[in-house]
């Protein structure tokens, strides 16, 4: 299903490929947005029956052009794809593009919706998520942040001014900077040791003013591989909570080569000043508190972490 959604995205990273193969700026990089071979199926990660149509990921230039092996996985897709429509399932041609509006729209901005909580639940470095709504000649590009969501203008694939606009927003993808693409700079996962690491700020202990987050780059970093609390839900406050040191293991992490932490660190929305809480900000007070029980009897430092939402492509 969705041959031609995928011939599309084929097409487009082969170009980019050919383009990078020219260049010799060693800035560039090596990163080709790639569709998932296997659609409509479970997606890998996955909490939930819900199968998304196509998922979109992220692949190294010098392994050559095809669609990423089996299915969807949400701890690597960059974009979640709804495709509606019988064009979209591929039973009209694309000169004979089987146009019903309306309704199809609607319904796969709904269906798109329940998709994209799961990339924040399987990725805990993201600051804002992807998805693309097509259906039959309506193509719309979604940024989803905490508190809402960013939609495009609607693109027509059929025509060339709309498969123009379309293209360049994946050849954007490929050659633009990691942050731009969604990602916090602030976390970075280490394939080579398998773990995380997370650039902290530096707060003086028993105080009640808030962290200074000016001079998080030269703070000592932090490293964890699992989470306490996973963020679950598409809007609203994605509070994470890691177990982690500041001990940089020399060997991969694994069940034989565990991190042993000796910090939490959590994500923090703007700091709330006690008393507060009639300002929409009962959830993290209480959060905070319940971190704080949880932790009474432990040896375990409390830190914070104050990631700092970057500029968004000027698409829309």
């Amino acid at each position: 299903m969705y041959p031609w959604l995928q011939s599309l995205f084929l097409f487009v990273a082969r170009h980019i490929k050919h383009y990078l193969e020219g260049v010799t700026d060693s800035r560039l990089p090596d990163r080709l947005v790639l569709p998932y071979e296997r659609t409509d199926v479970l997606a890998e990660g996955s909490d939930d029956r819900k199968r998304p149509d196509l998922g979109l990921g992220i692949w190294s230039r010098s392994r050559g052009i095809g669609p990423i092996g089996g299915r969807t996985e949400y701890a690597g897709a960059l974009a979640i794809v709804k495709a509606k429509g019988e064009y979209a399932k591929g039973a009209g041609k694309p000169d004979e593009p089987q146009l019903k509006l309306g309704a199809p729209t609607r319904d796969a901005f709904e269906q798109l919706f329940m998709y994209m909580h799961q990339v924040y639940l399987n990725q805990c470095n993201w600051q804002f998520v992807w998805g693309i709504s097509q259906s039959c000649a309506e193509t719309h590009v979604c940024i989803f942040v905490n508190n809402g969501t960013i939609v495009s203008h609607a693109m027509n694939l059929h025509m060339p001014e709309g498969r123009c606009q379309f293209v360049q927003l994946l050849v954007d993808w490929s050659l633009c900077k990691p942050p731009l693409l969604g990602y916090d700079p602030t976390i970075e996962w280490l394939d080579s040791l398998k773990c995380w690491r997370i650039d902290m700020p530096s707060i003086a202990t028993n105080t009640d003013m808030p962290p200074d987050t000016s001079s998080v780059s030269s703070a000592p970093p932090y490293y964890f591989s699992r989470m306490y609390v996973e963020a679950n839900h598409l809007f609203g406050h994605h509070t994470c909570c890691f177990p982690a040191t500041m001990q940089r293991s020399g060997a991969p992490v694994s069940d034989e080569n565990p991190i042993t932490p000796d910090a939490v660190v959590k994500d923090a929305w703007p700091y709330v000043e006690h008393g507060d809480v009639d300002r929409g900000k009962l959830g993290e007070v209480a959060f905070l508190k319940n971190i704080r029980q949880k932790l009474a009897e432990s040896n375990l430092a409390c830190h914070w972490y104050s990631p700092r939402l970057q500029e968004v492509l000027g698409l829309f």
